[in-house]
């Protein structure tokens, strides 16, 4: 091993695993120390040891003990941080699909049951009495194959079960001792070693390797115990049921010797889990539940102990044994905490033929009025992710991130999004967006389920659920797998929402529910069926919003909760005014002719009536969600903030269906003004078509030329002279390397050698450490489709030396309110794409001479009042008496003074207007806590979309042709240099059927910068590229006369 190790140049370890598995340990403790000696001779060999730490003292020697600074230690904690990936990876070596079963399965955490499980594996949902009753057989096979020669000499075959009376028996000796444990000295004494005529030394140290059996030391004394505490009840309780013929002899045992109930009080709480085996496998026996033993306790603590731990029995418990007839009865009757519940029904969710499964559930939480359910069940999910080990928070993130548990029942997959549909009532908004995310992964690839998912939530109660599950449906709209027209779905929506006598009163789900039949009406343009597209454009029916009493909400004294959502929903005018008030509710008011009172008195007294909202249930959750300010949305909010989202979604669909929405920018003053959409409001929270997980993609090149450019022109500064004002005139002039090749990152070529050329772009030589840099270089690139005849005007100015850059040409086509699947084809992007053609003008070089009235500033009213209240007066006495004498009330606004100005301007050619190639969309007012920052994308422009056919397909942001081919992307996505691309291909081909060509308006500058980062010289500089095929015209300049 030391030649081994010299000659690859690397340690060769040696490993002894499990020391404490050893029958005669103390072999360790004197013969270790041999094996270390030998080991320290040699350089590269080393010595890796595993035990259990409470067999450290048994089998280490003392000195090692004492002596060990220089060993390294390493205490290992199975699965404790990481449960899921360590459960994927056992279940992948023994080829088992990792399904919900294994997810949610009872003690999936612990790797030694995890390991048993394997091995006992058979494709079937079990309870764990059958897992144990199968451990045991196939612990049998095991022992019986090893041990196979000293079983035949005694008569015994394979198929001779002799494990079983043997288990039975330990669990009748520690029922009859009342312990846990039972001593090696003990366990040979039982009767089955000399009826069965077996040695005990190697049958028990097979129990051990089996798992059956564990050592421990106990007081000095080495023990033996079952492997799981879960299996010693169970066994233990088989034991109890076997020696009692009935009925009351069974009930007077639990009750007097396992929990020891004597005068109302429970004696032995050690026993609890013991019990509620017994009540498991006694109502398999007698078709009946025997809880009722805890009648006889007097102490509600007591019974709430027994009952939380029966609650958990139904996890593992057989399932036709449970009492699901009387089940609310036994709630009703006994203490039981929501938690317990909840643990077992989501223990139980996913399980197809489980009484208590996702169904239960959802019928359930069904039964309760909305502030009943958030007090019991809101407030309980909105915890979970107080734990990131807890199972559910990190199935939605797997499913977040596109993983996926292997789930072939389509059953169970309905059960698992019934769970995530009710973790929509959550106010912790970073468990509801994530969890919304993960639904649209499994629905865009089980897309049929939309639609049971949508009926079955249809009368819930609580529209942050109902709103959001047609948010996530619409994301499953825009990403399914499966791009079969989607008709039922779209008019099974359309009935459903519009097609009533009142549409329901959400903007955001109405809007979310028209989206989904936009969507449809997009991919299928010819369908005539029962869908009336009048019917899902706003205005919609609905109840108006009504004038009622002045509740005098303001000049109340509130505490507790109430007071928390009154202070956030006052708004401006009322006193010190809350955020959501002003810069939420009343902003999005400010489009509408309304009264902001009215219509505040009307939404606490909606929050208060109609919903419910209740000091008694929320003062205690309320209290603690404080401390975060208005912009961040990773955060657990008041159930008093949920129901302010409510009322604001329900008011403003009826108030945008019955109020006068007004034109702030006042363009248009005589015409009546449309409401289109909650995109107008810009209220919409939450963009169920963007994944931040799919903003990559392997199949788009990257470009060293990109990266290069920027870096080449930051050399070359730092080699700048600018020591001189000459010298820094001369670096100003001089193009560098940056504009010289500025050209070149326009044509890109990949590794596949495919051609693509960038459309608008920006670029720098590095902001960063500018201050002792001191230079900077940077380029925007304005990316235009023009007309021939526009591109060679634009030419001829760049060519005349002449500024073709305009306040409306260097400007950016964005928005902020469109989601990033529904551009450029919904009803949001009509304005925009309208908005993508701009004016553009360029300049002649000649003059003319016009006459402009001015108005003329009157500033003797400001003189005097800066005499009287400001300085630089000589004789301030003087003054001030006489602007006294004069008075104040005197003061009259003088008339408007105008004048008559005659002066040069430079005459301008309109050239129509140019079609902006690219279109930002930025995500920076919303509340989706999936987007811990502001995220912004560049794509192209609509017209090539839809010209060309192209669409997203896995990935967010990445647009394919019809043949499944890369189209185009935004390079910040795939190597953080702002610029979209496009196929060379597909862009020519656009520019043929549109006859347009593509021309590049570049706005750039050349400065030098102060210590302070301040700018104390630049030059302008400015160039019109056209796009020519297989190169590109034009040349930068200098601007002459703009620079410092």
């Amino acid at each position: 091993m030391e030649t081994i190790g010299e000659r690859d140049n690397c340690i060769v370890p040696i490993f002894i695993d499990a020391l404490n598995e050893t029958w005669n340990r103390k072999l360790w403790k004197s013969g270790l120390f041999a094996i270390i000696d030998k080991i320290k001779e040699n350089s590269m060999v080393k010595l890796i040891l595993s035990y259990r730490p409470e067999y450290e003292k048994l089998i280490l020697p003392d000195s090692f003990l004492e002596g060990r600074g220089d060993i390294v230690t390493m205490l290992h904690r199975g699965f404790e941080d990481n449960s899921i990936s360590a459960a994927r990876e056992f279940l992948n070596h023994y080829n088992i699909p990792f399904t919900p079963l294994e997810y949610f399965g009872y003690e999936m955490s612990n790797p030694l049951f995890l390991t048993l499980y394997c091995k006992t594996y058979n494709g079937e949902e079990v309870s764990l009495p059958i897992l144990y009753d199968r451990v045991i057989e196939h612990a049998n096979s095991n022992i019986s194959r090893v041990l196979r020669v000293e079983l035949r000499q005694k008569g015994y075959t394979e198929d001779d079960d002799i494990l079983s009376p043997l288990i039975m028996e330990i669990a009748e000796w520690l029922v009859s001792h009342d312990e846990r444990f039972i001593s090696q000295k003990d366990l040979a004494q039982l009767v089955f070693w000399t009826e069965y005529g077996l040695n005990a030394v190697p049958f028990v140290r097979h129990l051990v390797k089996e798992h059956i059996l564990h050592e421990s030391i106990f007081d000095g004394k080495e023990t033996l115990y079952f492997a799981f505490d879960q299996m010693n009840d169970y066994y233990c309780a088989k034991a109890i049921m076997k020696k009692r013929q009935s009925k009351d002899e069974v009930h007077r045992y639990l009750s007097e010797k396992i929990l020891g109930i004597k005068n109302g009080e429970m004696g032995n709480s050690w026993n609890i889990d013991l019990f509620v085996n017994a009540c498991a496998l006694y109502a398999a026996k007698y078709g009946e539940e025997c809880i009722d033993i805890i009648d006889d306790l007097e102490n509600s603590d007591d019974k709430w102990q027994v009952f939380s731990k029966y609650i958990d029995s139904f996890q593992w418990r057989d399932t036709r044994y449970i009492p699901t007839s009387h089940f609310r009865d036994l709630l009703k009757k006994y203490p039981c905490s929501p938690e317990d519940l909840w643990l077992m029904l989501i223990g139980n969710s996913v399980k197809v033929s489980h009484p208590f499964n996702a169904d239960f559930l959802y019928h359930f939480l069904l039964s309760y009025k909305l502030n009943k359910r958030d007090y019991l069940w809101t407030i309980y999910i909105n915890k979970l992710t107080e734990d990131d080990n807890n199972r559910i928070i990190q199935l939605i993130q797997m499913y977040d991130k596109g993983e996926k548990l292997e789930i072939s029942n389509e059953k169970q997959i309905e059960l698992l999004l019934t769970l995530f549909g009710w973790i929509l009532t959550s106010s912790n908004r970073w468990l509801r967006d994530y969890t919304s995310k993960a639904m649209i992964e499994i629905l865009k690839e089980h897309f049929h389920l939309c639609q049971i998912i949508l009926a079955k939530f249809k009368k819930v109660n609580d529209p942050y659920i109902i709103q959001r599950l047609y948010g996530i449906v619409f994301g499953a709209c825009c990403k399914r797998i499966d791009t079969k027209s989607f008709q039922t779905l779209a008019e099974y929506v359309y009935h459903t929402v519009f097609d009533q006598e009142k549409v329901y009163p959400d903007i955001l789900l109405r809007d979310y529910a028209r989206l989904i039949i936009e969507r449809f009406l997009y991919e299928d343009p010819e369908y005539t069926g029962m869908i009336d597209r009048e019917k899902i454009i706003p205005p919609y029916n609905s109840d108006p919003i009504p004038e009622i009493e002045d509740q005098h909400y303001l000049e109340k004294e509130y505490n507790g909760a109430m007071y928390w959502l009154m202070h956030s929903m006052r708004f401006e005018g009322m006193g010190m005014y809350g955020d959501f008030g002003r810069y939420v509710f009343q902003s999005a008011l400010h489009d509408f002719d309304v009264d902001d009172k009215k219509i505040f008195n009307y939404a606490v007294y909606y929050i208060q009536t109609e919903l419910g909202f209740s000091e008694e249930y929320f003062e205690e959750h309320d209290r603690h969600c404080g401390g975060y300010g208005r912009n961040q949305t990773i955060k657990i909010e008041r159930i008093g903030k949920k129901y302010q989202w409510i009322t604001l979604y329900n008011m403003l669909a009826r108030i945008s269906d019955h109020c006068k929405k007004i034109d702030s920018w006042k363009y248009s003053v005589k015409e009546d003004v449309q409401f289109e959409g909650a995109w107008e409001l810009y209220v919409r929270d939450f963009d169920p078509t963007l994944n931040q997980n799919f903003t990559t993609c392997d199949a788009a090149p990257k470009f060293d030329v990109l990266d290069e450019l920027p870096a080449k022109g930051k050399e070359e500064n730092k080699t700048a002279d600018i020591s001189t004002a000459d010298a820094q005139e001369v670096w100003l002039e001089t193009k560098g390397i940056f504009f010289d090749e500025l050209k070149d990152t326009l044509i890109l070529t990949d590794h596949h050698g495919i051609k693509w050329i960038c459309l608008t772009k920006y670029c720098d030589t590095g902001r960063k450490d500018l201050n002792t840099g001191k230079l900077l270089v940077w380029s925007w690139l304005y990316a235009y489709f023009v007309s021939p005849e526009q591109a060679d005007e634009l030419f001829r100015c760049a060519e005349n030396g002449q500024s073709v850059i305009t306040h409306d040409t260097a400007s950016h086509h964005e928005t902020s309110s469109v989601f990033n699947r529904e551009y450029p084809w919904s009803p949001s992007c009509k304005e925009l794409n309208a908005y993508a053609w701009v004016d553009a003008q360029i300049k002649t070089g000649e003059y003319e001479t016009v006459k402009e009235i001015i108005e003329v500033p009157d500033i003797s009213l400001i003189e005097a009042l800066f005499c009287k209240y400001g300085g630089l007066i000589e004789d301030k006495e003087q003054k001030e008496e006489e602007f006294a004498e004069d008075g104040e009330e005197d003061f009259e606004i003088p008339a408007i003074q105008f004048e008559e100005k005659i002066r040069k301007r430079e005459i301008e050619k309109e050239i129509g207007k140019i079609l902006h190639a690219t279109t930002d969309l930025l995500w920076e007012a919303e509340y989706d806590a999936t987007k811990e920052n502001a995220i912004s994308q560049s794509l192209p422009c609509s017209k090539l979309i839809e010209t060309m056919s192209l669409r997203q397909q896995q990935e967010d942001g990445f647009y394919y042709d019809s043949n499944g081919m890369l189209a185009a992307f935004d390079t910040d996505l795939t190597q953080k240099v702002n610029s979209v691309i496009v196929r060379k291909d597909i862009l020519d081909t656009f520019l043929s059927k549109t006859g347009m060509k593509l021309v590049w308006l570049v706005d750039a500058e050349k400065e030098i910068h102060a210590g302070d980062y301040s700018i104390i010289k630049w030059s302008d500089w400015e160039a019109v590229f056209i796009y020519e095929g297989d190169s590109i015209a034009g040349e930068i300049h200098r601007l002459q006369g703009k620079e410092s």
